[in-house]
């Protein structure tokens, strides 16, 4: 029977952890004489080696195999996806689950259409307490095998487990004094004067919080859906992220030059270390990557990303030449694109949940093009690694003052 087919019978197993019995996983097709079952992840006779470890609260089950294999001299010679699937499950039963992620993602790539390997990464992701990621996974599962029991088994403990999740990150919590984060305090109405803003406290924040889980959930979902978007569309400079402002915001838009179609110039000589990572770098460092360098890189929602192909935009004399070795968040999320908004941070989830998920779009949005036309980041802004502890953005009563 078919690797990828789904099993006949399957026992009912614990949501997580518990014993999972091979020989119950049995096709009913198998051969008659065959005098034992074998896990073909793991390569061993009887009950999974990962099944047997101590089921506990935080026990993740092992991705199962749904046939039974029979003592074969082919067996000797497994293919590249078993390779990987049993090396997923050994990494599994170690409980290093970033790295059997990895693994599982290898058999994706090389088989979408076996369920074990979309299984085995939502369990991984399971492991590591991503259960939106997992939940994602097993609908990504659900995509390439329709009605997999397995999968909607497992989708459905996740979306509880993600829900519980939820619910734990809306308690109040006493939160340790973090360090000191290096940010600039909101400004002040420039109407004003004589008024300085305070710098902002992150300890004494008693507004909206939300976890880290719920922030990399909400973005991971916006910007797999704008990523799609941009690579079906390509490099269309007519439908670019900007035409979606409002007309209000588009007269925030200062840039002389900047806005339009501009055609990708030929002949450019290239940085040595064009689009070599970076690492995590802070917006000190960043700064280094300016207009006058050789390289210029920017930072969208803490992504840092290499523009140096575009030096007629990001370069010495380009309409964007100020964006280069700066963090353009802020600037593209107001409508207003002047260089008193770049490297300003704030942390957009202090918002209520609706005004959160506008400016998350419009980021998402911007992200999923800067990849399509620069490639994926090279590196992270360490301001965002500690977004909870940036202030919120600023709003005033004045709207003459306030771009919100």
């Amino acid at each position: 029977k078919s690797a990828r087919a789904e099993p006949a019978e399957l026992s009912t197993r614990p949501a997580m952890g518990g014993a999972w019995d091979w020989a119950v996983c049995a096709c009913r097709r198998r051969a008659p004489k065959a005098p034992s079952a074998r896990c073909p992840i793991s390569g061993q006779a009887g009950t999974c080696p990962f099944a047997q470890k101590a089921a506990g609260k935080d026990a993740v089950p092992a991705p199962p195999a749904p046939k039974l294999a029979t003592e074969t001299a082919a067996d000797t010679e497994l293919s590249k996806v078993e390779k990987l699937l049993r090396r997923g499950s050994e990494l599994c039963s170690n409980s290093e689950f970033v790295y059997a992620e990895l693994s599982y993602g290898k058999v994706i790539e090389l088989d979408p259409g076996d369920w074990r390997g979309h299984y085995g990464k939502a369990v991984a992701l399971q492991g590591q307490k991503k259960f939106f990621q997992a939940f994602s996974a097993c609908r990504r599962g659900l995509e390439a095998v329709p009605n997999n029991r397995v999968l909607l088994d497992l989708q459905a403990v996740v979306r509880q487990e993600y829900k519980a999740q939820q619910r734990k990150s809306d308690e109040p919590k006493v939160q340790e004094k973090p360090a000191a984060a290096v940010v600039e305090p909101a400004p002040s109405c420039p109407g004003s004067v004589g008024v300085v803003a305070a710098p902002f406290d992150a300890t004494k924040w008693e507004g909206r919080n939300p976890g880290s889980e719920e922030r990399r959930a909400l973005k991971e979902m916006m910007i797999g859906v704008f990523r799609q978007e941009w690579e079906r569309i390509g490099k269309a400079k007519s439908t670019m992220g900007y035409a979606a402002y409002s007309n209000e915001q588009a007269q925030g838009l200062t840039i002389q030059g900047g806005h339009r179609p501009m055609p990708r110039p030929s002949g450019i000589l290239l940085p040595k270390d064009f689009r070599e990572p970076v690492g995590n770098i802070n917006a000190e460092e960043l700064a280094a990557y300016n207009a006058d360098h050789t390289r210029q890189l920017i930072s969208l929602y803490g992504d840092i990303f290499d523009v140096s192909d575009r030096p007629d935009k990001y370069g010495k004399g380009g309409p964007y030449f100020y964006f280069s070795g700066r963090d353009i968040t802020w600037g593209l999320v107001s409508g207003n694109d002047s260089q008193d908004n770049v490297n300003k941070f704030y942390d957009l989830f202090k918002m209520d949940k609706e005004q959160t998920q506008k400016k998350m779009q419009c980021i998402c949005s911007w992200i999923g093009f800067y990849e399509v036309e620069y490639g994926r980041p090279v590196g992270r802004l360490v301001e965002f690694e500690q977004e909870r502890d940036l202030p919120p953005p600023p709003v005033q009563d004045d709207q003459t003052c306030s771009i919100q």
